[in-house]
């Protein structure tokens, strides 16, 4: 499950850098069972994972700060649009909902 965690807070990181460096940037769903088959979850060792899950947060806090321009906007699939603020906000409900209802039960 921590996999999933550092997945999503790197997964924020690289969609904030690219709405931010990039005009229109266009992005798909993310298929996190996929994911979690392609990058052989269930043998990572916790101990890495552990310090992958403080990195991913520490970058996307940081990704968080470079935000100059919060109206910048990235696009979903063909048509749905988010603001940088927006993803940043998106990001910040999915990691609070993994630790408060899914890590602390």
């Amino acid at each position: 499950y921590a996999c999933h965690v550092r997945d999503v807070g790197w997964l924020f990181v690289e969609r904030l850098r690219k709405t931010r460096e990039l005009d229109d940037y266009r992005f798909l769903h993310w298929d996190q069972n996929q994911t979690a088959y392609e990058d052989n979850y269930r043998v990572q060792k916790p101990v890495d994972v552990t310090g992958q899950v403080a990195k991913s947060g520490r970058d996307f806090a940081t990704e968080v700060e470079r935000i100059q321009d919060p109206y910048r906007v990235a696009i979903l699939g063909i048509a749905k649009k988010f603001t940088a603020w927006d993803l940043a906000a998106y990001a910040m409900h999915d990691l609070q909902h993994h630790l408060i209802f899914d890590v602390a039960g």
